[in-house]
């Protein structure tokens, strides 16, 4: 007689194939299983996965991470194999390791916004010698081009309006750890564009 745990653990993995198995070329109906699989697979395991990401990165990033952990499940059921323990134990895994990334994404994002306050900030400013033509200004412009709008709109928060990161996490109604991974994300995107125009407008 199957314990209730290897009954769950059954369960979970006939959840997982059947994510699995989807694919491009997929029906419509098979399509429609893996979407019931997966809801089903979240709503059984998203509590005890919410838990356990709640004790890493606390509770205004949990959700977030939460959402990352469960995008990876779907990405990669395939790739599930038992022998790497039960389906929920695989989940708890992929919990913790995006807990732990997104906690080492804060300590280079504090280190980074550590750096913007005690020395002077190139990225942003606008000094006559950097900025002074059209084409220079059409660079910029191209820079933040390359971020989505949420990225935008929250670079303009903090750099352009010197809001700080509750406030902005008020204004745009999102939890202050997702505007301090978007930004993060910004500043990186920002910097790869911009480091590259800076050395083309360096004198010779």
């Amino acid at each position: 007689m199957m314990t209730p745990v290897d009954q769950e653990t059954t369960q979970l993995t006939d959840w997982v194939s059947t994510i699995a198995a989807r694919s491009t070329t997929a029906s419509a109906a098979e399509q429609q299983l893996a979407n019931q699989a997966f809801l089903a697979f979240y709503q059984r395991t998203s509590a005890r996965a919410h838990a356990l990401i709640r004790r890493i990165v606390g509770d205004d990033a949990a959700e977030d991470v939460l959402e990352e952990a469960y995008w990876q499940i779907w990405r990669d059921a395939a790739r599930y194999s038992a022998s790497r323990g039960s389906p929920m134990a695989w989940l708890l895994m992929i919990c913790r390791s995006r807990a732990l990334d997104w906690l080492r994404r804060q300590e280079q994002f504090v280190a980074l916004d550590e750096q913007h306050n005690h020395q002077p900030d190139t990225l942003f400013s606008t000094p006559p010698d950097v900025i002074e033509t059209t084409q220079q200004q059409t660079l910029i412009q191209k820079a933040l081009q390359a971020l989505d709008s949420k990225e935008r709109q929250l670079i303009a928060c903090a750099y352009f309006k010197d809001m700080s990161h509750s406030e902005i996490a008020q204004h745009c109604q999102m939890p202050i750890g997702s505007v301090k991974t978007v930004l993060h994300r910004a500043v990186l995107k920002l910097r790869a564009e911009l480091v590259p125009v800076s050395e083309e407008m360096r004198p010779l």
